[in-house]
């Protein structure tokens, strides 16, 4: 169960995205929300990792939308 919202933000050109300060040696949860065209119209798809996350000070995580 999420308890707690810490941060969001938009991906750049490249899809990518820089968090500062996020906690380190917690579990976190990340989810992530993608936009595309299906049948003209804008449509929208989630993902979410369901295993909490362990951050060490520099962490890279990449996130797919299928």
């Amino acid at each position: 169960m999420v308890t707690n919202h810490i941060a969001n933000g938009l991906t750049n050109s490249k899809g990518e995205i820089v968090f500062q300060d996020l906690p380190t040696n917690q579990n976190l949860y990340i989810a992530a929300k993608g936009y595309f065209i299906k049948n003209n119209k804008n449509d929208t798809t989630y993902t979410m990792i369901d295993i909490p996350v362990r951050l060490t000070k520099d962490s890279t995580i990449n996130v797919t939308l299928k």
